[in-house]
């Protein structure tokens, strides 16, 4: 089984890609099929293979978010929360609802997008060409630098207010980087955790 995603709007239908509509119950933007026709091999193709997978496509979908004060709003919070939670696992972006994630991080962000919707699916897959190894390592590319750019923010906040809740978020920080780094040697991380490091500890010392 393959599975289909990617820049899809274009294509309009469903009915292009699987040879037929998509029930409600169905994830919005992942497509399902046992052959690629012409016009999904244009896009990311990802084959479904047998555990244990070096890869892990994780796709789900948020319904709207019901209100306090009555109506409903469109659930921006949980999709920055769950993003989050997909970088530092090392994870890379496709979209709002689809990464594709490591072994050791798909647990914790199935376990996070599960405390928002039901509406959740994961598969084991590799990259089925070309064009889509390239685009997963782009994208791990931004992960990387997600990480990065949070952890010297962090940093800076720390040395220009010393706030205890700073600090706080900054030592929590430090320990999901600590976890990253038992795997993943990447001097990116090891110079802006030390500077995270650095600004802790001077103002612990003040």
């Amino acid at each position: 089984m393959f599975i289909v995603l990617g820049l899809t709007e274009k294509i309009k239908s469903s009915k292009r890609i699987i040879q037929r509509y998509k029930t409600e119950e169905e994830l919005r933007d992942i497509f399902k099929v046992d052959r690629l026709r012409r016009v999904a091999r244009k896009l990311l193709v990802f084959r479904v293979v047998g555990e244990p997978a070096k890869w892990y496509l994780v796709s789900f979908d948020l319904k709207q978010v019901k209100k306090k004060k009555g109506g409903y709003r469109i659930p921006t919070k949980e999709y920055s929360i769950i993003k989050d939670v997909a970088y530092w696992n090392m994870c890379a972006r496709v979209d709002n609802s689809t990464y594709v994630c490591p072994p050791d991080g798909v647990e914790e962000v199935e376990t996070k997008i599960k405390e928002y919707t039901e509406y959740v699916e994961v598969y084991p897959v590799e990259p089925h060409d070309e064009k889509t190894t390239d685009y997963l390592m782009e994208r791990l590319s931004e992960t990387i630098m997600y990480i990065i750019t949070q952890l010297l923010m962090q940093a800076e906040k720390i040395e220009k207010t010393g706030h205890p809740r700073a600090i706080a978020k900054g030592i929590e920080m430090l320990k999901k980087l600590e976890k990253l780094l038992e795997k993943y040697k990447i001097p990116g991380f090891i110079n802006a955790g030390n500077r995270l490091k650095e600004a802790i500890e001077a103002h612990k010392k003040e």
